[in-house]
């Protein structure tokens, strides 16, 4: 009884540690009130009808039955901007979760190579916290509405613990009737209607569960386990498809960019930008702005590991070489895995690199720049082992979080705090009753400078989404306390309450909304507010440059 509180609360003190770690990295996101993109449908719906969410259609046709109910429950609330907090805090305690499974599956790995039980928890703390600041998640939780995406995330997760206990049954009948089984199908089936790449975490988590038998993967027990957990996986992909198959007509008459019927034909070309990509920007691990600078050692360092192993192979024993097939059978299942990590956009005939969408492939480059890495202490002595591969995580751990919390920082907190209070410093002060339109300027040639946004993800500016532009507005004029509504169904028109001069009575107000994109000053319009945003294009850019 004792023993199993004790462990109950060593457990607690590990999953608030994480917490309280990732907050403190993530903690711009949380204490500084801003939006982005996405975050700006929130105020773009009444929060009564779900098909009037501006994101509906393009998440329902994208297969995400779930996720349009999870995105409209998550809507709920949320009343003013400081209310995104609230998801992003709910978000870090999603990945926090997630991050103490991890932790468990990797101390098995640690103390595999490590032989010591607290160095080796310690080092899977280490390097699950590093797992959790790394891109992918930067943007999940800087995007307050990336919290559904990370519920799908949390979905895969249980699927995978679920998995684990059904991957122990002895044959095919007492798996596919197992309850674990049924249980880890079902949760990766409500992963997959929320949001297909989270579901990729799977593989992620299936990697690190296997990972400290890797190289014996072929022996009888093994084998059996490593099949159950792949069955499972293809049996909710299968499932999936077939409930996919079902609303086909209806997907495809609203079809969007996104819709999961448009699988490339171009296989080829399409494994080629994998790795000229997606895979890229992965070995730059933290850094957002991948350059070969960063990629380039961490590949070099990966070919000279796989040499020397296979030059020292051959010069080993006649019984290590018999290991060959093993080794070679293990590599095949690990670059299964990272396709599999990254298996809906290699599917889709569009190319989507965004960070978001590696959430399971660049966890899977770390932990194969951790498999290179501990090769090299195996040539050291136990004890000198434990205290380098500490030492190098500690260093690697710090880097990680201070990076992570630059990011989110100066490319994202900051951008977005500037424009909403560029936004509102031209709103407010204004007679709003006086104008009848609103004209929001944006510099037609700000592609010219998307070599220094990263995708829609990092810097970029939310005024650049044409479609966001009512919701930043309807955001902004709440802000300043004025109630606002969208008439009828479109939301280029805003219903305001405003007070009467000579009453104080509240009247409706009716302000167009219109956006243009053009470099030069825009003309005065009679009753018509003009939003230039070009003073705060050169306010970003010029900041851009001085990093």
């Amino acid at each position: 009884m004792i023993k199993s509180l004790q462990k109950i609360l060593n457990n607690l003190f590990i999953f608030f540690s994480i917490l309280l770690i990732l907050a403190t990295v993530y903690s711009p996101a949380l204490l500084i009130s801003y939006a982005h993109h996405d975050d700006y449908n929130y105020f773009g719906w009444t929060q009564e009808d779900i098909k009037q969410h501006p994101p509906f259609s393009n998440v329902i046709t994208a297969g995400r039955f779930l996720g349009i109910f999870l995105i409209n429950l998550y809507g709920f609330l949320v009343h003013r901007m400081t209310d995104l907090n609230l998801l992003r805090f709910i978000t870090i305690s999603y990945l926090s979760f997630c991050a103490f499974i991890c932790y468990r599956w990797m101390g098995r790995y640690f103390l595999k190579t490590i032989f010591s039980p607290k160095i080796a928890s310690l080092n899977a703390f280490l390097f699950v916290v590093m797992i959790f600041t790394l891109p992918p998640f930067q943007v999940l939780i800087s995007l307050a509405a990336g919290i559904y995406e990370t519920t799908g995330i949390l979905f895969a997760t249980i699927a995978a613990i679920l998995a684990c206990k059904a991957s122990v049954a002895r044959d095919f009948k007492e798996l596919v009737t197992n309850k674990y089984t049924m249980g880890a199908v079902l949760a990766l089936l409500f992963s997959l209607m929320i949001h297909q790449t989270a579901t990729m975490f799977y593989w992620f988590m299936i990697f690190i569960l296997i990972l400290p038998e890797f190289t014996q993967i072929l022996h009888r027990d093994k084998r059996k386990i490593v099949f159950n957990l792949f069955f499972i996986g293809f049996s909710s992909f299968l499932i999936y498809s077939l409930v996919l198959l079902s609303f086909k007509d209806y997907l495809m008459k609203y079809a969007t960019l996104y819709t999961p019927f448009f699988i490339t034909r171009e296989q080829l070309q399409k494994i080629f930008w994998f790795f000229e990509e997606p895979l890229f920007n992965s070995l730059n691990l933290w850094s957002i702005f991948p350059s070969i600078r960063y990629a380039g050692p961490g590949i070099l360092f990966i070919l000279l590991t796989i040499i020397c192993y296979f030059f020292n192979l051959k010069l080993s024993q006649e019984k290590e070489k018999k290991n060959l097939f093993k080794i070679i059978f293990s590599g095949i299942l690990l670059t299964c895995l990272i396709f599999l990590s990254f298996l809906p956009n290699l599917l889709s005939y569009i190319q989507a690199p965004f960070y978001r969408c590696c959430l399971a492939l660049t966890p899977m480059v770390l932990i194969v720049f951790l498999i290179a890495f501990n090769y090299w202490l195996s040539f050291f002595s136990q004890t000198l082992r434990k205290y380098v591969s500490t030492f190098v995580l500690i260093l690697c751990f710090v880097i990680g979080s201070y990076t992570a919390y630059q990011n989110i920082l100066d490319y994202r907190v900051i951008p977005s705090y500037m424009e909403i209070n560029f936004i509102k410093n031209k709103i407010q002060g204004r007679r709003l009753m006086e104008y009848q339109k609103i004209l929001v300027v944006v510099p037609e040639s700000y592609g010219n400078w998307s070599q220094y946004y990263r995708y829609d993800e990092f810097i970029v500016p939310s005024m650049y989404f044409f479609q966001d532009i009512p919701f930043i507005l309807r955001c902004v004029l709440n802000e300043l306390g004025i109630e606002t509504s969208f008439v009828m169904d479109t939301h280029w028109i805003l219903k305001c309450k405003l007070p009467s001069w000579k009453s104080g009575e509240k009247y409706d107000h009716y302000l167009e909304i219109r956006g243009i994109a053009s470099d030069k000053p825009p003309a005065s319009e009679d009753k018509t507010l003009i939003i230039d945003m070009h003073g705060y294009h050169n306010l970003i850019f010029n900041r851009r440059m001085s990093f």
